[in-house]
């Protein structure tokens, strides 16, 4: 297993499954752009976690990461816990805003396969290998059966430019705020 690669703490890293960019879209690549709606997901892989939930609304399920909004994943009950991921996908249309970025890091994130308790399968967070690449792999091995090897999609580390069209800087918080704060009709 290899260890997980330095942080820039300026770049936003986040989970982008395979799934998203097999159905359509671009494949993500360093120097590409991205863009998608962030959402908070529970991970027991190592290396690239979440940034600290700042504030939280349990209406709309948004929470505040720094100066972003994202949407908690269908499974979160609490934001504050500390084994989530960020996942960027341009699939779900829920209320988190939309981001845009470059990406300037690429890892492929892979593994092998266990059985948890449930019966489901997962991947095996000891197994869990980050190599660093310039384009991800549209189809990689993937062979759902204990032991197989899995690949879960890359890890970007995403420079932002914004979020949707606006304009500036002071456009962006506002529509977060306004997406925070707004009261369901």
């Amino acid at each position: 297993m290899n260890s997980v690669l330095s942080l820039d703490v300026s770049l936003l890293y986040v989970h982008i499954s395979n799934w998203e960019y097999q159905c359509c879209g671009a494949v993500p690549r360093v120097g590409g752009a991205v863009r998608g709606s962030l959402t908070l997901h529970p991970s027991r892989r190592p290396g690239y976690p979440a940034p600290a939930v700042l504030d939280w609304d349990p209406s709309s399920g948004l929470v505040r990461v720094g100066d972003l909004y994202a949407q908690l994943g269908f499974s979160v009950t609490d934001p504050y816990r500390t084994d989530l991921i960020v996942s960027l996908g341009w699939h779900d249309a829920g209320p988190a805003p939309t981001v845009l970025g470059t990406v300037e890091v690429l890892l492929e994130e892979t593994g092998t396969y266990v059985r948890e308790r449930t019966g489901e399968l997962d991947i095996d967070p000891g197994t869990v290998d980050y190599r660093e690449v310039r384009e991800a792999t549209m189809w990689p091995e993937d062979r759902r059966e204990v032991g197989g090897p899995a690949a879960a999609g890359v890890v970007a580390g995403v420079r932002l430019a914004g979020i949707g069209d606006a304009a500036d800087r002071a456009e962006v918080l506002a529509e977060g705020l306004r997406l925070f704060t707004e009261t369901p009709a």
